[in-house]
């Protein structure tokens, strides 16, 4: 008999032993009652079957072994012992209001457990518990090779009749808790009926009960736990959003608690950290399942475990990238998925970009709240860089959050990388240079294979304009470097609910710097220069075109660059009148071009030849459109005198000014220079050494003009 000396628990493994006692005590009675109820005598136990052993077993009662049938209902081990369980019980409350955890009714609670199911628990555990425990159920099934406890055993130790036996069977069932949860797992045997199957406590089972939280292997590359340390207060949202968050948290706590919440918002847009705030809220832990590597086992039993894990750590669950369950070719996953929410009792997190799949995703009898996390706007971006990065002087702060359309995630892996390549050991010796190459190496990816990206190291006085032309860039650049200025804290951002983005178009003849005056806008922001390829972008096919179009947008949300439309228009031409299909087709293209132009957030500069070919919409829409005029004598003279880098030999038979006569764009300019360069590094050296000489450059003008289609007169080779 257990022997309860303490009025409380003081440990969960003193609680644990005081059960193990207990049932201890109720399988050594029923074995001594074999040892003096045995009628027969084989010498081969287990091995045969005597005449002796048949005949007792036809004067047994159905269902019950022989050792259990000699006690009346009221001296049962089970009825002599029901005084050592309400001893415990007792013992278990007062632990409990002294706040002491213990892990067995950690256990009960969150599964649900009643008292027969802990008791079956426990049968199971004793036998991983000491070894003499096999020895005992070999004996009481007359079975040496059978050394763990199987259905039959457990269901004639724990109940005193044959109709409770039939009724106890149910708590064994493959529906019911314990097998649903993997709690206890029944070896499946070829030929063995149901009841002669042995029955083991799930390894993960028995660790938790002796206080070790590790996660089984199965589920080790599937599963993290997470203890959340942050509080809703401590996240940057939205006025509205917080509002209705402390609501739900105040007015709506128990339901929230088992709610389905699917958590909308662009890759690391702070998702998984809400979560985790709500966790902290309700005080539980959070449970992320990674839904592609769960995919990837190809085990939908892994889904139970899962389940199991989330009720032994008292978790929410958050399936982490849902839609790739909702992939076409994903289908069987996703009713055991959908499943598991409705039948967890507890909170569940989905999250994907889109808006909910109604029509893919139904969890009956659950409440579904939709949270959706829009893009940090710039005030939002520069608390955030504050908090990254304490000690960044203040303009440096605003400049990074006004270019850079940054997540929380991306913002703080930037602020980590650029502590990383700063070349002080003090944090607060951190430079713009340092920070704005951490955000560049964030965004250098290409856009797949619909755009290059180019690092512009043009400088702005590298571009010989007209005034108002420069202007016009100066005004460009004010657009970028005050919009918080104007959106935040002048309140535009209320007023517009698109076309938030800059649009801008490049007009003028071939080689009169419509490229260079991109690359030099780039290198002025600090920002990633895309250089859009049409080839890829166009296509013959239907649909194709929208859906490249589409693509490219969705990925430029993320490079944080500027979106370069060289040549465009081809893309950007006017629509047509209908005529034909093609026609219709070609015109939808270019309207839902516009659509994507306007809703964009970011930089997009659109360079062309010829101005009137791009369509009306389009020229309506864009706030900067720059003409780039054929370049003056004077302003030639300036373009030829500041294309040679200063370490490049020049003779002095050179004129700059009556190489200024030659009416030819900067882009020739450009080429004529780097072409006599070639030259003269090519050729013997004079005595002075080689040098670029009036020669050289005219060979290369005269190559320049050939190209052009052009030729220079006699006379005016005279000149030069």
């Amino acid at each position: 008999m257990v022997k309860m000396p303490l009025s409380f628990f003081s440990s969960s493994f003193e609680h644990l032993l005081a059960e193990l006692k207990r049932m201890d005590a109720l399988i050594k009675a029923y074995v001594k009652q074999a040892i003096t109820t045995q009628t027969h005598d084989n010498p081969y136990p287990g091995l045969q079957v005597t005449a002796q052993e048949a005949q007792a077993l036809l004067n047994d009662t159905v269902g019950l072994p022989f050792w259990h049938t000699a006690y009346a209902d009221i001296d049962s081990p089970l009825s002599q012992f029901a005084h050592e369980r309400q001893a415990i019980d007792q013992a278990v409350e007062q632990s409990i209001k002294k706040q002491i955890s213990l892990q067995l009714i950690a256990l009960q609670q969150r599964f649900q457990l009643t008292p027969q199911e802990i008791d079956i628990l426990l049968i199971c555990l004793t036998v991983e518990w000491d070894a003499r425990y096999a020895v005992f159920f070999a004996y009481l099934h007359d079975n040496v090779n059978q050394k763990r406890p199987t259905m039959d055993l457990i269901l004639n130790l724990l109940s005193q009749s044959w109709s409770e036996k039939g009724a106890m069977r149910r708590w064994l069932s493959p529906t019911a808790t314990l097998r649903r949860y993997a709690l206890i797992e029944i070896n499946e045997q070829n030929g063995a009926s149901s009841l002669s199957r042995p029955v083991n406590i799930s390894e993960r089972i028995t660790h938790f009960l002796l206080g070790q939280e590790d996660l089984t292997a199965a589920l080790s590359t599937i599963v993290s736990i997470m203890t959340p340390d942050k509080s809703l207060s401590a996240l940057i949202l939205p006025a509205a959003l917080r509002d209705r968050l402390d609501n739900l948290l105040t007015q709506h706590r128990a339901e929230l608690a088992q709610a389905v919440i699917y958590l909308q918002g662009g890759t690391g847009a702070g998702k998984r950290t809400l979560a985790q705030a709500l966790c902290h809220a309700l005080k539980i832990t959070l449970l992320v399942v990674d839904l592609p590597a769960l995919i990837k086992s190809q085990s939908q039993e892994r889904v139970a475990l899962i389940l199991r894990e989330a009720y032994l750590h008292n978790a929410a669950i958050y399936w982490r990238g849902m839609p790739s369950v909702l992939q076409a070719d994903q289908q069987d996953w996703r009713q055991p998925i959908m499943a598991a929410s409705k039948a967890y009792r507890g909170l569940v997190f989905m999250d994907g970009e889109a808006n909910w799949p109604w029509a893919q995703t139904r969890v009956p009898e659950k409440r579904i709240l939709t949270i959706s996390l829009p893009p940090l706007t710039t005030l939002q971006r520069q608390d955030l860089w504050q908090r990254a990065l304490p000690h960044l002087d203040q303009n440096t702060v605003i400049d990074v959050a006004t270019r850079f359309r940054f997540s929380p995630r991306q913002i703080f892996s930037a602020a980590q990388l650029a502590k990383q390549v700063s070349h002080g050991d003090n944090p607060r010796d951190l430079s713009a240079d340092d920070v704005f190459y951490a955000c560049k190496l964030q965004t250098t990816q290409t856009l797949s294979t619909l755009a290059r990206s180019c690092q512009p190291s043009a400088q702005y006085p590298e571009i010989i304009l007209p005034l108002s032309c420069q202007q016009q860039l100066d005004e460009l650049l004010h657009h970028v470097q005050y919009a918080t200025t104007v959106y935040e804290h002048w309140g535009f951002a209320r007023q517009l609910t698109r076309g938030k983005g800059l649009s801008a178009l490049f007009s003028g003849s071939p080689g009169t710097g419509k490229t260079l005056a991109a690359e030099v806008v780039a290198a002025r922001l600090k920002l990633t220069l895309y250089k859009i390829d049409l080839s890829s972008i166009v296509s013959k096919y239907i649909g194709e075109t929208e859906k490249n179009l589409e693509q490219l947008f969705l990925e430029a949300e993320t490079h944080q660059g500027i979106l370069f439309f060289d040549e465009a228009d081809a893309l950007f031409g006017k629509r047509s009148e209908v005529q034909n299909a093609h026609d219709r087709y070609a015109n939808m293209e270019t309207s839902y071009l516009l659509q994507k132009i306007e809703a964009y957030p970011g930089i997009i500069i659109l360079a062309s030849n010829f101005r009137h070919n791009i369509d009306d919409a389009f020229v309506r829409r864009l706030q900067f459109c720059i003409d780039f005029p054929f370049p003056t004598a004077e302003e030639r003279l300036r373009i030829w005198q500041g294309i040679w880098p200063k370490e490049t030999p020049l003779s002095t038979d050179i004129n700059f000014s009556t190489l200024a006569t030659l009416e030819i764009a900067g882009g020739h300019i450009k080429n004529i220079a780097l072409a006599a360069a070639f030259k003269a590094a090519s050729t013997p050296s004079t005595p002075k050494g080689a040098q670029v000489t009036l020669a050289h450059i005219k060979a290369a003008a005269q190559s320049e003009f050939k190209k052009m289609g052009k030729i220079i007169h006699p006379e005016q080779w005279a000149f030069l």
